[in-house]
């Protein structure tokens, strides 16, 4: 069926007669009509409707009759076809996806942009990019790895005056086994300010409060603007001891660290440095899954999820830490930020090996693993 609607228009096109239609949809049909694969051909043309239109133009501009015979005749079959077995055009863009990678990447990027769009507005927040850095390096006490964050949004937006944006600090709250610090070390207190990476925030900076009974650290954003005069951008850094086991040698057989797409962003950054001295011997794998119904991906809970596994042609770039430092360019003063954390911490980016995960319109409630485990 789609072989004898391509050939249709195929031979319309060879006449050369001029086809009066909208610059868009020439481009489909000619981007549809120029590969030899099924289901990169039914990616590009257009529907029904539009191909009737292209139809029309060659008619109105000459061409033979039986030509445009044939070219109705395969339209009509094609949406007969759709109408009887139930099939949008969506799902036929889905069922190619096994068999063209072009069309993967098309149904990941247009179901991304899309629901960025509906989540921004049913939770009235989104941001130009989503930043989180995350540093691996040795623990105070043997066997175990202290980890360090800095993550923030530059350009958040609030879109409703009813809207509230609840984050969570990363490390427990003051008294538990692993309470959170300042990334050198000294306390953040009650005032979730103290955690701020202020010289690196917009001004006036965000104010956050907190929220109360939480079992991990909770703050909400204070806002009073909506749309381009809400923006800003902010950055949390946080330092907590000995959070992760060592790997191998009586310690965990493996060891994940995780992003949970939860706030519309138009790009997700998303790094983990490792120190030479940490995890030796391991090898980082990416994989990303779905959270529902099944909830969040952990060490005790990987091995069982396979079937969560999503496929979002999302990949993992791996270089030395100071070179993947200075590939940041979408993100303002990125290499100052990370400069900054690390001064804080005591390291410099030479003694660091980096994984970076960007992602354009991650989609929301997708979960990012990366996993550490023994090579």
């Amino acid at each position: 069926m789609v072989t004898g609607l391509r050939e249709a228009f195929r031979e319309l096109v060879a006449t050369d007669v001029p086809l009066d239609i909208h610059a868009t949809l020439r481009s489909r049909l000619m981007r549809g009509l120029k590969t030899d694969q099924v289901a990169t051909c039914l990616l590009h043309l257009p529907g029904p409707d539009g191909l009737r239109k292209a139809a029309g133009a060659g008619r109105r501009s000459g061409a033979s009759p039986e030509v445009i015979g044939r070219c109705l005749e395969r339209v009509d079959a094609y949406e007969r076809f759709l109408r009887e077995e139930g099939i949008t055009r969506e799902m036929l863009h889905a069922l190619a996806t096994d068999r063209s990678p072009e069309a993967h990447r098309t149904l990941v990027r247009t179901t991304g942009q899309s629901v960025f769009r509906a989540m921004s507005g049913l939770l009235g927040f989104s941001a130009e990019a989503q930043v989180i850095s995350a540093f691996f390096l040795p623990g105070e006490t043997p066997g175990r790895v202290t980890m360090a964050m800095v993550r923030g949004f530059d350009g958040l937006q609030r879109w409703r005056a009813d809207a509230e944006f609840p984050i969570s600090g990363y490390g427990r709250a003051e008294g538990s086994v692993h309470p959170a610090t300042r990334l050198d070390g000294g306390p953040i207190g009650d005032d979730p300010a103290g955690a701020l990476l202020t010289g690196f925030c917009s001004h006036p900076a965000a104010r956050f409060e907190p929220l109360p009974h939480r079992k991990y650290r909770g703050f909400r954003l204070v806002q009073h603007e909506i749309g381009k005069r809400s923006a800003l951008t902010y950055y949390f850094g946080e330092r907590v001891a000995d959070a992760f086991p060592e790997i191998g040698a009586g310690g965990a057989g493996l060891v994940t660290d995780s992003v949970i797409v939860a706030t519309p962003a138009r790009l997700l950054q998303f790094d983990v440095f490792v120190h030479a001295d940490v995890w030796r011997g391991s090898r980082a794998r990416l994989a990303t899954y779905r959270t529902v119904p099944h909830g969040p991906v952990h060490e005790e809970n990987i091995g069982e999820r396979d079937e969560d596994l999503i496929d979002l042609g999302i990949t993992m770039e791996t270089a030395p830490g100071e070179a993947l430092v200075h590939r940041a360019s979408e993100v303002p003063r990125y290499p100052e930020l990370v400069g900054h954390a690390l001064g804080a911490l005591g390291h410099e980016a030479g003694a660091f090996t980096a994984h970076r995960v960007r992602v354009r319109y991650p989609l929301h409630g997708a979960q990012i693993v990366l996993v550490f485990e023994r090579a």
